[in-house]
């Protein structure tokens, strides 16, 4: 669909992966006069820090997941209010991993007993999403601006966002931006064709990027013109070539075909979420937790011998005839152990885990569901609808 904004241009792209072959095609529409500044280049479609102190430290530096590094031989927990306390207990020169953690959720880190830090586990951020590029006052430049959510769970104010403009060679164009949602890339071949990256970073890792390319240079965007171009994505209406010049004099042009009144369009199920050209949909691990259950071991230290003329009494332990050097007399004796009672844990079910505190075992997935590693996620294909044109 061609865009005009006061004379701006504007071409769209989508949300990809880093490892995601490009596959769609974007739009672009130039005016027929030439460029102004702070025209629009290409269009998309669409943590938590803790410091490091010498000795053990604590950090949200993997999804959903805490990392304590140097405790030495004293023992790790993590407790948050209303869940199950988790513990490492002697961690020994490796740092003490906790994973499966949730997200936006504060944990208390003791080590040895002591409290050494509170630390919220995040996830890895969301992708940016509309991102525009547009031409930028200085020579060979664009200016980038996105929208991006940054909750609690995903880092919050700590998100920085990895900016970059790519092209066959030539050197990539990068910029790190924190606590804002746009910058400027300067230096650029105003005759090449670029790629423009926003990638999110927290503690825990990086989103996935978001993607707009560049179908004319700025070269072409900011120069004079008088043809205007249309490309669609292949799920949309064919692509239109463009007018053919003839030489004066000329017939006039037949005229343009009326546009049709419903087109289709591929879009996520309801409750899914567009991603890498597919929709997903995520559901959080579950856990069946089953608390310790205990039983009596008899410790025996010793024992004594007990006689009687006659075998009686002999409920626990069974009398036996005394036969002192071989012959045997009138009399019986029994063995009585002597010692003491104690509590033991029984063993771990099978396929149990010990975490600490009682015996816990992760339940499958929903059906269709897939482990990404950090949660359950269902895979399905954009659905195809008709709408007005």
């Amino acid at each position: 669909m061609n865009t005009h904004t006061s004379g701006r241009t504007i071409l769209r792209a989508s949300v990809l992966t880093a490892a995601t072959t490009i596959t769609g095609v974007f739009a672009l529409c130039l005016g027929s006069a030439p460029a102004m500044a702070s025209d629009v280049v290409t269009v998309d479609s669409s943590g938590t820090t803790v410091a490091v102190d010498p000795g053990p430290h604590a950090a949200a530096s993997i999804p959903r997941g805490i990392v304590v590094t140097d405790p030495g031989e004293q023992p790790v927990t993590l407790t948050a209010a209303g869940l199950p306390t988790l513990r490492k207990p002697r961690p020994g020169n490796s740092p003490a991993v906790f994973t499966g953690l949730r997200a936006g959720t504060s944990y208390t880190v003791r080590v040895g007993g002591h409290v050494l830090s509170t630390v919220t586990a995040i996830d890895r951020p969301a992708p940016a999403r509309h991102l525009v590029v547009r031409t930028g006052s200085a020579p060979a430049s664009v200016d980038l601006t996105w929208q991006h959510s940054a909750t609690r769970s995903t880092g919050g104010s700590s998100v920085t966002y990895e900016v970059t403009a790519t092209t066959p060679g030539h050197p990539a164009v990068a910029s790190t931006v924190r606590a804002s949602r746009t910058t400027q890339l300067s230096g650029l071949d105003p005759h090449a064709l670029y790629t423009f990256t926003v990638t999110p970073r927290n503690a825990a890792g990086r989103g996935r990027p978001t993607v707009a390319l560049m179908t004319r240079s700025l070269a072409d965007i900011t120069g004079s013109g008088g043809s205007t171009e249309s490309v669609k994505a292949p799920v949309a209406t064919p692509l239109e070539p463009r007018p053919t010049v003839t030489p004066a004099p000329a017939p006039a042009p037949a005229p343009a075909p009326a546009p049709p009144s419903t087109k289709t369009i591929y879009v996520c199920p309801d409750g899914f979420t567009e991603a890498a050209g597919s929709c997903q949909k995520t559901a959080p691990y579950t856990f069946d937790i089953k608390p310790y259950t205990f039983h009596q071991e008899f410790v025996q230290t010793g024992s004594h011998v007990d006689y009687s003329p006659s075998p009686n009494g002999g409920t626990f332990y069974t009398w036996q005839q005394w036969c002192p050097n071989g012959g045997c007399s009138d009399g019986y004796y029994k063995v009585v152990p002597e010692g003491y009672s104690v509590t033991v844990k029984d063993a771990t079910p099978s396929g149990y885990t010990d975490n600490g505190t009682a015996w816990s075992r992760r339940n499958p997935g929903p059906a269709g569901y897939v482990d990404d590693g950090t949660q359950w996620v269902l895979t399905v294909p954009k659905e195809a609808r008709v709408v007005p044109a």
